[in-house]
């Protein structure tokens, strides 16, 4: 979560388009949209360039895809209520 969007109370969301390897891994990421834009681009290219998912199989052959992963970021309230001070 970027910080200045915690401290500021923004919410917002992306929507990613991922090209997923073979083994599962990320090969790509494309922002398809995000809302409020500029805001949290960064941070959810970030985190999906560091996921990993169960490699999908047809007939035992592994193969490439592409998923839609919406994100939603919502700020702590608690973070919000105190300054960005937990």
């Amino acid at each position: 979560y970027p910080k200045e969007a915690a401290e500021a109370g923004i919410a917002g969301e992306v929507s990613l388009l991922l090209d997923l390897a073979a083994d599962g891994s990320v090969a790509a990421v494309e922002v398809e949209r995000a809302a409020p834009a500029g805001v949290f681009e960064a941070a959810a290219v970030e985190a999906a360039r560091q996921w990993k998912f169960r490699p999908d199989a047809d007939d035992g052959v592994a193969r490439v895809r592409r998923v839609r992963v919406p994100i939603s970021f919502a700020p702590d309230k608690r973070a919000t209520d105190q300054g960005g001070q937990e």
